[in-house]
């Protein structure tokens, strides 16, 4: 069992994030209240936030790999000059 005792002196050297002092409080019904006032405030303010569509577009590009994109704008000005040229000699064929 000796094991398990808490040494207070190491205890009290140990620094933890977030640790915070007890304190005895007096149970009255304004602080039961004001206690259930502040749940109630923190219900009504989600941790999600809405984003506006610029913020996901930019996400999504910065997700994207640079010569997957390099590569999509390449076959894309390729296709659109094919096509160009293909409808240019159509209209050639047919005039």
């Amino acid at each position: 069992m000796d094991m398990y005792e808490v040494n207070a002196e190491m205890d009290k050297m140990i620094e933890t994030p977030g640790s915070f002092d007890l304190m005895e409080v007096e149970i009255t019904p304004e602080n039961v209240i004001e206690q259930l006032e502040k749940a109630l405030d923190s219900l009504h303010t989600s941790r999600y936030s809405f984003v506006d569509d610029a913020s996901v577009g930019t996400l999504i590009k910065s997700t994207e790999s640079k010569n997957t994109r390099k590569n999509t704008n390449w076959s894309i000005a390729t296709f659109n000059d094919w096509r160009g040229e293909r409808m240019m000699k159509s209209k050639l064929c047919y005039s």
